[in-house]
């Protein structure tokens, strides 16, 4: 089964140099639905280190890892979609963020206008 949440906004963390060689992560984008609520995070995760499995928590939250080259396309997609929606396939433990038109499943919030442009401002600096 498909669980698609509605994307509101979203905050950008890039972690520097050393941070990155500690933890093997290159950074995060995490997600808030139109009311705020926390959705879940991806996390670049730095090429030639092991890439972790997609984690659904009981309480609908997901975290979604992917290789540190995906994270500029994604970041891209985030700042030129109208809709963007996360989406989780129960059955097969994937995760997805996509744009809301190419989203199998009906988001379970209202769409936003994604107004947020100063969170977002805030999010890249």
């Amino acid at each position: 089964m498909d669980v698609t949440r509605r994307i509101g906004t979203y905050k950008v963390l890039l972690l520097d140099r050393q941070m990155q060689a500690d933890s093997g992560r290159a950074g995060f984008v995490y997600f808030y639905a139109p009311s705020g609520a926390y959705l879940g995070y991806v996390c670049g995760i730095r090429d030639g280190t092991p890439l972790p499995q997609t984690v659904a928590h009981a309480n609908g939250i997901v975290h979604i890892h992917v290789r540190e080259t995906e994270m500029r396309a994604l970041i891209g997609m985030l700042q030129d979609e109208a809709a963007v929606v996360l989406n989780y396939d129960t059955d097969r433990g994937r995760g997805t963020v996509s744009p809301a038109a190419m989203s199998s499943g009906a988001p379970d919030a209202e769409p936003t206008d994604r107004a947020g442009g100063a969170e977002r401002a805030r999010a890249r600096a």
